[in-house]
């Protein structure tokens, strides 16, 4: 740990430095300075990673939810300590994987993200709005899925596994301290750090249910945590989370049954016509108008009216969706920001949207191939079964919020990738070391 503070804290006060020069001189030459200062920290970067690569991923995952801070964009490219952490990451992943001939356990799952990185990126290229949609592409799909394959390269015993998981918590416990004490200053729904309420309830999901059904938070610490990230949660106001949270427990006991593909499979289904219908007939939600001031207060979760209203003007949306949907139903019109939204507000819509049929099926596919390849592990393994609570309630919170934006596919491929490395190592010739007590207390016979 001492080589890592002083490896990533000497590489982190350089780049800051850096930063606030940047800033000083002002954004006209700032862009070309960049051109030098980049490839100078990419060569100090290697150096690091080269000494201490998996300190870099333990930091890198606990800085995720201060990803709005020290922000630098050129182009469709963002620049900020996390984006460039899990760059470097994925070439020392490459590296040690073709170079070093380090088992990377190539599943279908592997497969239908390359699908599907090659045909939203394709559709993209040809966007007539290339630098919006190039910029979205980045963050919805080429950082998420880089993510993905850093973790499950990475990731190589129990111990780094929790190790990872644990820096995780810890720097949204950081990030949930700072939106206690907006909340406590304002009273209104949080937006902290340039990142959107659903975004930061987004960032709480996991930490929360890895705190309480892995039984982290009978340890004083984890009890602090949890304590600091549950009253996080709720200043967020994310309605759609909440209802999930609460309905975790039924399940988490399905999951544990072996019940994990069916149960995606029903939600995916039962959404979809849902969400069809809402498109068909969106005026049975049209209410009076509220006021934009009941959006940042405790009424948007309590007054049923305020429910309608977003109802009614999320199915509108969707109707504009399904429109481009039908101008290129087999391949989609590509990855383009909305006139009013980033991407629409509706997953479903999102892939028919972006990638047609096509797309569809790819992103279908991919959730339905994920889990069905991890329910078996989930019956005897704890930390399966939560990373698959945790990507299918991000899924039901994205029917009305969209996943191709915010920290939503983020979240979705990085405990996607928590996964496959932890079934790789179930998998393993040797078996993981587990914790014991999380395993006896929470078996579901």
């Amino acid at each position: 740990m001492k080589k890592t503070i002083l490896i990533y804290g000497s590489f982190g006060a350089i780049v800051a430095f850096e930063i606030l020069v940047v800033k000083m001189i002002g954004h006209l030459k700032s862009e070309d300075i960049l051109l030098y200062l980049i490839p100078v920290n990419a060569i100090f970067l290697g150096v690091a990673i080269c000494l201490d690569s998996f300190g870099l991923f333990c930091l890198v995952l606990a800085c995720i939810s201060f990803k709005g801070l020290c922000r630098v964009e050129i182009g469709i490219i963002t620049f900020n300590p996390y984006i460039i952490g899990i760059n470097g990451l994925i070439i020392f992943t490459i590296y040690k994987t073709f170079l070093k001939k380090y088992r990377y356990g190539f599943t279908s799952t592997d497969f239908i993200i390359i699908l599907i990185c090659f045909t939203f990126l394709t559709s993209t290229i040809i966007s007539e709005t290339l630098i919006d949609s190039g910029f979205l592409a980045f963050h919805s799909i080429f950082i998420p899925v880089v993510s993905y394959y850093v973790i499950k390269g990475i990731i190589t015993t129990s111990d780094e596994y929790k190790a990872a998981i644990f820096f995780f918590i810890g720097g949204i416990t950081v990030f949930g301290c700072f939106a206690i004490i907006e909340f406590a200053v304002t009273l209104q729904r949080v937006y902290l750090f340039s990142l959107p309420p659903v975004s930061i309830a987004t960032m709480y999901v996991p930490t929360l249910i890895y705190l309480f059904y892995a039984r982290w938070w009978r340890r004083f610490i984890g009890f602090i945590c949890f304590i600091i990230l549950s009253l996080a949660f709720l200043s967020a106001m994310s309605r759609v989370y909440i209802l999930s949270m609460l309905i975790s427990p039924a399940l988490y006991v399905a999951i544990r049954r072996g019940k994990a593909l069916i149960l995606m499979f029903l939600m995916l289904i039962s959404t979809l016509i849902l969400t069809l219908l809402l498109a068909s007939s969106p005026y049975i939600f049209k209410n009076i108008k509220i006021s934009k001031q009941t959006n940042k207060t405790l009424m948007r979760v309590a007054d049923m009216d305020y429910w309608k209203n977003t109802i009614y003007g999320r199915s509108l949306s969707y109707l504009d969706g399904l429109s481009d949907f039908e101008r290129s139903p087999f391949f989609g019109v590509g990855i383009h920001k909305g006139e009013n939204y980033s991407t629409n507000h509706n997953f479903h819509i999102e892939w028919l949207e972006f990638g047609g049929i096509f797309g569809y099926i790819l992103y279908s596919s991919l959730f339905l191939i994920h889990f069905k390849i991890a329910m078996t592990k989930a019956k005897s393994d704890v930390f399966v079964a939560i990373n698959l609570m945790i990507i299918f309630i991000i899924l039901c919170n994205s029917l009305g919020n969209g996943f191709m934006h915010g920290t939503m596919p983020y979240i979705g491929f990085i405990f996607m990738g928590f996964n496959e490395a932890r079934i790789k190592l179930l998998s393993s010739s040797v078996e993981p070391e587990t914790d014991a007590s999380a395993q006896t207390n929470l078996a579901v016979s």
